[in-house]
């Protein structure tokens, strides 16, 4: 599966790798690196949202220590709409990771440099074979039939 990594590098490289066996990804690329920005957005924003409740659960200690109890309820308040806000961004960050998997599942790997441009095994080129191919007579089963006749296989 391709990374994020390989995307954000090298986008037009990865592109031009898919086109060669005839895939179009500049679409499903476009949306991944939408969706990861959505992602780091929401990830910014829910470090500053936690950072800020760490701060006022600490004032709101201080204050209870001085006794001032109705400002520390105030900013309890406050604690309590960051933690709602909290879960939102978290919902939606993990919406936007689970885009972000489901869209580079349905791209393939990246061809080796190698490999000649094609949509078909045909296109293909033979580099090595091993040994030759036996030379079969009319009467000979494929493997699959013949494993189904010996009880190999359920």
């Amino acid at each position: 599966m391709l990374t994020l990594k390989q995307i954000k590098e090298n986008t037009e490289a990865v592109i031009e790798r898919l086109r060669k066996k005839q895939f179009e990804a500049r679409e499903a690329i476009n949306e991944v690196l939408n969706f990861d920005e959505i992602r780091r957005r929401s990830q910014q924003e829910l470090d500053a949202s936690l950072s800020r409740q760490k701060a006022l659960a600490k004032e709101i200690g201080d204050l209870m220590k001085q006794g001032a109890k109705e400002q520390a309820e105030s900013i309890r308040s406050q604690v309590a709409l960051l933690k709602e806000a909290s879960r939102s961004l978290e919902e939606k960050k993990a919406e936007a990771e689970a885009k972000i998997r489901e869209i580079l599942l349905s791209v393939p790997n990246l061809p080796a440099d190698i490999v000649p441009e094609g949509a078909t095994a045909e296109d293909n080129v033979c580099v090595k074979t091993g040994g030759e191919m036996p030379a079969l007579d009319a009467t000979a089963e494929p493997h699959w039939e013949l494993a189904k006749d010996y009880d190999l296989i359920d």
